[in-house]
């Protein structure tokens, strides 16, 4: 499933498979698509391809439209172009290896432990604007 091409674009929007040449066959698709209620949007962001694809065929079986990126800087392309309703991630990625910051209400100490075993640092939510904004200074420094 590449990201840019027609058939993922409809591929994204519901279509279940790749319909042939075939004019009629291609507009009662089209058709059938238009009259589906819309599907919720999933962006999965992974470079490794048979991870993707079985994320992709788990997600789409489940009844959800899938666009696909392998790598970080599409993935913000795609994210900020089709407005997804989530998005899937690996943490590194090629072309974006940067920080990650959560921001959760879940502080218990097994999932403050997990989050820094991804490499990523955590701010327990309610939080305050200045700690936010320093964890951030902090972490860009």
């Amino acid at each position: 499933c590449g990201s840019g091409s027609e058939p993922t674009q409809a591929m994204a929007y519901g279509a279940d498979a790749r319909v042939g040449g075939d004019a009629q066959a291609l507009l009662q698709e089209a058709e059938r698509l238009v009259a589906a209620p819309r599907r919720r949007v999933v962006l999965v962001v992974e470079d490794n391809p048979a991870v993707r694809s079985v994320l992709i065929r788990l997600l789409r079986v489940s009844g959800y439209a899938c666009l696909d990126a392998a790598t970080a800087t599409s993935g913000l392309e795609l994210a900020r172009t089709r407005k997804p309703d989530l998005i899937v991630t690996d943490l590194i990625l090629p072309g974006k290896d940067g920080p990650v910051l959560v921001v959760s209400a879940r502080t218990e100490r097994e999932v403050r432990d997990e989050i820094r075993a991804l490499n990523a640092d955590f701010v327990p939510k309610p939080f305050q604007a200045t700690t936010i904004v320093a964890e951030i200074q902090r972490i860009l420094d």
